[in-house]
């Protein structure tokens, strides 16, 4: 086993180049989650006449996001058990993708309604897929900051969705503007996709084994080969183990067991 302890200098040193940059990746990509989330908020204005929408349709259209975005949490989170932090950026980043170059050419409230929700769902992938990527590059003692970390680029997607969106919206329309969140999602997928390690153990054989010091060692999970045994092989288990010794008789006049005992009627006096 490889611990940050056992590691020499350079090899240390290589660890922290690599947590800069997969922090930097797993910030871009949470960026654009929460662009993708709150641009539509941002250009409501100007795509609701173009779609017909009232005030009701408008506000329903930005919060079913929410809906689906929820569902998704949970059944990313079941997923992650099994899911790489990689493959689950990927196929959350790609749906992304898919749902918001449509979003491009969206004509109806309908089509509006559909997309916001597939969207949702895939984007619940990449929070998942966020948080699993970057604890596993940092220690116990860090993770705080990781987190917050996490947080305030969230916050700062949405004001940059209202300070950057709007404007665009204004000059370009905002057709163009989701085509611009729609290459910024793909530019992070691509770089998930040539850049996104599990772990500092993925390095080289130099770090095989490697956790951090401190850090409990990892549950058994379904990959696990000792979680996989067939009924053949704990049957064969099970007959190769000694059977019970059989209990001996008891011999005439033993004692039985006190719960056995009946409580027999007092001989009368004489």
């Amino acid at each position: 086993m490889t611990t940050w302890d056992n590691l020499a200098p350079p090899d240390q040193a290589r660890i922290r180049r690599w947590q800069w940059g997969v922090l930097a990746l797993g910030l871009f990509c949470e960026i654009m989650l929460a662009a993708d989330w709150y641009g539509l908020a941002a250009v409501l204005p100007f795509l609701s006449p173009d779609l017909g929408l009232d005030e009701a349709q408008a506000g329903f259209a930005q919060g079913i996001f929410a809906l689906t975005y929820g569902l998704g949490m949970v059944v990313w989170s079941a997923l992650s058990r099994d899911w790489s932090a990689r493959a689950m950026l990927l196929t959350g980043l790609i749906g992304t993708t898919i749902g918001m170059g449509l979003q491009i050419y969206v004509q109806s409230y309908g089509q509006l309604l559909t997309l916001r929700l597939i969207i949702g769902f895939f984007d619940a992938g990449v929070f998942i897929g966020v948080m699993k990527l970057l604890l596993a590059w940092f220690p116990p003692a860090r993770r705080g900051l990781v987190v917050g970390l996490i947080l305030a680029a969230y916050s700062l997607a949405i004001t940059l969705d209202f300070a950057i969106g709007i404007p665009l919206t204004i000059s370009y329309g905002w057709r163009n503007f989701f085509a611009i969140l729609t290459c910024g999602t793909a530019l992070a997928a691509a770089l998930v996709l040539l850049f996104a390690k599990p772990g500092p153990a993925a390095l080289g054989s130099a770090f095989s084994g490697f956790r951090w010091s401190g850090e409990p060692p990892n549950p058994i999970d379904r990959s696990s080969p000792r979680s996989s045994a067939s009924p053949g092989s704990i049957s064969r288990a099970s007959a190769s183990r000694p059977a019970p010794l059989p209990s001996r008789a008891r011999p005439p006049g033993s004692c039985r067991p006190l719960s056995r005992i009946r409580q027999c009627p007092r001989p009368a006096p004489r």
